[in-house]
Order: structure tokens, then C-alpha cells, then sequence
């Protein structure tokens, strides 16, 4: 759960994110779908722990979850429930207001949650003692890398690539979105999102949600195994 970019477009947006995992922990070969009172739910799920970290459901809402919230912690383990069980609740619930007032992050990893509801854009940062809610301005660009898992000079350098390439397409379409997250051409040290051969973690799956006025769709890409799903509304 590891790199996440946010692009915003007219009354929509764009999510994409790039999991880093364990290559022996593996994911669904098909985005999973849930009927739940009416909603759709649906998201990729990691087949070791049962969960997600990335999904939406057909009213709109959607998120992503990364590793790690804002200050550095020693693992207090064990923990009541994994970090991919955040989302699911999430989207049971089915509204941030529901979210905030029923569910509970105690006993669960810190880590950073940002959600897509109608033209709202929040982040939640989960740390050991204390939660912090945040409105993100959904009219401009955001990028977050995985607090937990990166060096603070990988995690800038990410960030400045971001605002670069940005720089330079003003208005990127999915598929620029696609091809910047996965390109091999530039390291690690450099910004690049996709890691190396040597790393005991391995860029396992690619998602991107895309939301516009005629369009609302989640796709799914299972790198490793060369395997891609994609569900429409």
C-alpha cells in the first residue's frame, strides 16, 4: 500500500495507486463485487490478510489506504483487525459521516486513508494515540507515498518528480497516470514508483479509479501474474 496520486478533473478525479507487497502475498486474479442494500462494492483483495486497499462502491465513494500515518512508531502487535480491513468497513457503511461516527481505529496500524466522496476529498491519518482528520482541496493535485515503508528523501523525491511531470502535463489523462506509476526508466533515487530487482518488496498490483460526469469505473492490474480486471458503473 504504498504510492497514490490524486488528479482532479471537472466535477471528477482520478486515483492511482501502486502496491508494493511481499511477491509470496498474494491478491485476488479478479476485482471482488459485494451487493450490499442497494450498493455495489468492489475492490482487489489480498488473499493473505482478507482485505483491500483500494475500492469503491456505485454511489461514488471511494479510497485508498497507505502504510504508516505521520510520526514513527514501533509495531505494538498484535493488533485487533489488519489495515485492509479499514476499507470494506468503510464502504458497509457507506458514507464518511457513518464512518467517523461508527467505526473505531483502535487496536489497528497507523496508517494514512484518503476518501472520494461526491466532490469532497478527505484524509485520515491514523497514528498510535490520536486520529486526524482532514478536507484535502479536491481541485488540486495530490501524491502520497507510504510513511512506513519509505525513506523521507524517497518519499520527497517522489513528490518532486510528481510536481514536475505535472508541470508538464497539465492535464493528464488516465492512461499518462498509468504509464508515469509504472515506468521502469527512472530509479528510485530519482522518484521512480516501481521498484527495482533486489528489493525484498516487489510493485505487485497497479489499481486507478477514474470518476467524470459519463464515466465511473475501477481497473485493476495484477502485475505480477499479468492478470486485469475492470468494473464499470
Amino acid at each position: 500500500m504504498c504510492s497514490l496520486s490524486y488528479i482532479p478533473k471537472k466535477g471528477a478525479y482520478i486515483l492511482s495507486h501502486n502496491r508494493d507487497e511481499l511477491p509470496r502475498r498474494e491478491s485476488s486474479s479478479k476485482l471482488v463485487r459485494k451487493e450490499l442494500e442497494g450498493r455495489e462494492l468492489v475492490y482487489p483483495k489480498d488473499l493473505s490478510a482478507g482485505g483491500t486497499w483500494i475500492g469503491a462502491d456505485s454511489n461514488g465513494l471511494s479510497a485508498c489506504i497507505l502504510n504508516g500515518g505521520s510520526l514513527s512508531y514501533l509495531r505494538n502487535t498484535p493488533y485487533r483487525a489488519s489495515r485492509g480491513t479499514v476499507i470494506p468497513a468503510l464502504l458497509e457503511l457507506g458514507s464518511i459521516e457513518k464512518f467517523k461516527g461508527q467505526w473505531s481505529s483502535e487496536g489497528i496500524e497507523p496508517f494514512t486513508l484518503i476518501i472520494c466522496e461526491g466532490l469532497e476529498l478527505w484524509q485520515l491519518i491514523h497514528n498510535p494515540k490520536e486520529d486526524i482528520w482532514q478536507a484535502l482541496d479536491a481541485q488540486k493535485a495530490h501524491f502520497w507515498s507510504s510513511t512506513k515503508l519509505y525513506h523521507p528523501q524517497i518519499r520527497a523525491n517522489r513528490a518532486t518528480r510528481f510536481n514536475h511531470w505535472l508541470e508538464q502535463n497539465k492535464n493528464p489523462s488516465a492512461q499518462e497516470l498509468r504509464n508515469f506509476h509504472l515506468s521502469t526508466q527512472i530509479n528510485e533515487l530519482e522518484g521512480g514508483l516501481v521498484l527495482p530487482q533486489g528489493f525484498p518488496l516487489k510493485t505487485m498490483n497497479f489499481c486507478q479509479i477514474e470518476k467524470s460526469v459519463d464515466k465511473y469505473q475501477i481497473n485493476y492490474h495484477y502485475l505480477d501474474k499479468g492478470l486485469r480486471d475492470r468494473h464499470i458503473w
